[in-house]
């Protein structure tokens, strides 16, 4: 039979059609920024690779014709967007956290995403894990570890991606997975990880009737404003003497120099009222933490509440808390709160790897959700 060939109008061109039998560019892509995460944890040189991961998901979208953006990624955009419309006051540095929050941010807006299995993400951790201490481990002091003055051969960043999945591995029932990443994320040694963590598993096993009487964005949003006044305390000297009486220690050696490094920060929030709701720009805390240091290098300030608060305004920085906790899910709440947890004592919003798996598992939580839902009108 003769074939006959037609010619389309322009107006009905479209992208390119993949059938499920043929690779898709977001698998590929979702492959890459996963190696490239482990590889971000095992040899951190390479976290600057993340630079072109949204781009390449950019691309992955437009390829595939397909693209989802779901409750979890609004807090994010609100951040993003903060950032742009502050474009005029952002720092160098700024653009720079600007373009890792969106690549961590970014595998959630993938059209598809492969379901990869908690125990493979936990054999993948190990791998690079194992090839980190092995290849460039020193044990020539031999094993040293010490909870309360968090001190560890192994401490690291592992800690907060193997705390991370514990949450996640209770709300399976995978018990034993739980316990192993427990387990390694105290001996990678990250306390307000293995916190969360702890905290985290319990809003999962008292589930999401009584969880969300706290998980709720009314009380999240008062919660971090509180914990923003209690640093602000702390940091102004309010505490000094009831912390020097009840631990025997100064408040900036009991805070590891969080004094020091918030006292800058704290005074023009609290001396420019104004630009405290409005935003400093993207990197602005970086700037000022130099001038009251008097160094030329990048401090961190181990407060990302803090760090949002002072960069993109209070008002900004309270629509990202009440998204976070206005989804429909609550395994999507309890994952943004093990984040919230790690905003109030450590720098972790601009870690790509870590801002990656807490996308990862949230979207392929909403995938496995809305299938679940789609299968249930079907079986009735």
């Amino acid at each position: 039979m003769k074939r006959q060939f037609y010619e389309v109008p322009p107006q009905y061109l479209r992208g390119p059609v993949f059938h499920k039998n043929r690779l898709r560019l977001s698998s590929f892509i979702f492959g890459f920024s996963f190696f490239l995460a482990l590889t971000c944890l095992a040899f951190p040189p390479f976290r600057y690779l993340a630079y072109s991961v949204p781009v390449l998901v950019l691309l992955a979208c437009m390829a595939d014709g397909s693209a989802s953006i779901g409750d979890e990624v609004k807090p994010f955009l609100v951040i993003i967007a903060a950032g742009v419309m502050l474009g005029p006051l952002t720092k160098g540095e700024g653009w720079k956290d600007l373009f890792f929050i969106f690549a961590g941010v970014s595998v959630a807006l993938l059209g598809r995403v492969p379901r990869i299995s908690l125990w493979s993400m936990f054999g993948w951790l190990m791998l690079s894990f194992v090839y980190l201490y092995g290849v460039w481990g020193d044990f020539r002091g031999g094993f040293h570890y010490n909870f309360l003055n968090s001190e560890s051969t192994f401490e690291g960043n592992f800690s907060f991606v193997f705390a991370l999945l514990v949450p996640f591995a209770v709300h399976q029932r995978k018990y034993l997975l739980a316990v192993l990443c427990l387990a390694m994320a105290v001996l990678t040694l990250k306390r307000i990880a293995i916190l969360a963590a702890v905290v985290s598993s319990i809003m999962v096993l008292i589930g999401p009737k009584r969880g969300k009487l706290l998980l709720n964005p009314a009380t999240m949003v008062g919660l971090n404003a509180f914990v923003l006044v209690a640093d602000m305390a702390y940091t102004t000297g309010m505490l000094d003497y009831f912390i020097q009486q009840l631990t025997g220690q100064s408040s900036n050696q009991l805070g590891m120099g969080r004094q020091s490094m918030h006292k800058y920060v704290v005074d023009g929030l609290l001396n420019e009222p104004w630009w405290a709701f409005l935003g400093h720009g993207l990197g602005s805390v970086y700037s000022i933490a130099e001038q009251g240091f008097g160094v030329y290098e990048k401090v961190n300030l181990h407060s990302d509440l803090l760090k949002l608060c002072y960069e993109i305004g209070y008002i900004c920085t309270a629509a990202v808390f009440w998204l976070m906790y206005a989804p429909r899910s609550y395994m999507i709440r309890v994952a943004f709160f093990f984040q919230n947890m790690l905003f109030f004592t450590d720098n972790t919003l601009i870690y790509f790897f870590l801002t990656y798996f807490i996308f990862l598992l949230m979207r392929i939580h909403r995938d496995e959700d809305e299938l679940s839902h789609e299968a249930k009108p079907a079986a009735a």
